[in-house]
């Protein structure tokens, strides 16, 4: 399974994407501000890297890790709407405004889904990977 993050939309808090899997569409998602600076909370690099189930202290329960991630520890994909809920995670949402920046809708209904898809194939032992990507707009990327 390959799951890819276009980060679409970038404000001064937060860059807010799309989650794909396997090509298709299937949720938002939300993640610190992107900058190159060696600032956090921020996005994290672009690139691909491994995803693994693991148990999240801070959650109570296994999350996504995305792992060995230059420069970043604990990065995990789950539940929040704004950006004070991530210092280098991607939140997942069902629900996005453009005219509300900084916010996505309906974490915990894209959360329990995106677990849905993910564990089959976990229990399958099979690998899956994330690909984080910038879409540059018009504008360019953090415009």
């Amino acid at each position: 399974m390959h799951i890819r993050i276009e980060r679409k939309y970038f404000s001064e808090h937060s860059t807010i994407g799309e989650l794909l899997i396997d090509g298709e569409f299937f949720c938002h998602t939300l993640e610190p501000k992107w900058t190159e600076q060696d600032v956090k909370p921020r996005a994290i690099p672009e690139g691909t890297y491994s995803l693994t189930n693991r148990f999240s202290p801070k959650h109570g329960h296994s999350v996504p890790h995305v792992e060995k991630v230059p420069g970043f520890e604990e990065i995990e994909i789950h539940p929040g709407n704004y950006p004070k809920d991530t210092l280098g995670c991607c939140l997942v949402g069902k629900s996005y405004r453009p005219g509300l920046p900084d916010f996505i809708g309906d974490s915990r209904e894209a959360f329990a889904g995106l677990m849905e898809q993910l564990l089959p194939v976990w229990d399958r032992k099979e690998p899956i990977d994330i690909t984080y990507v910038n879409i540059k707009s018009a504008a360019g990327v953090g415009a």
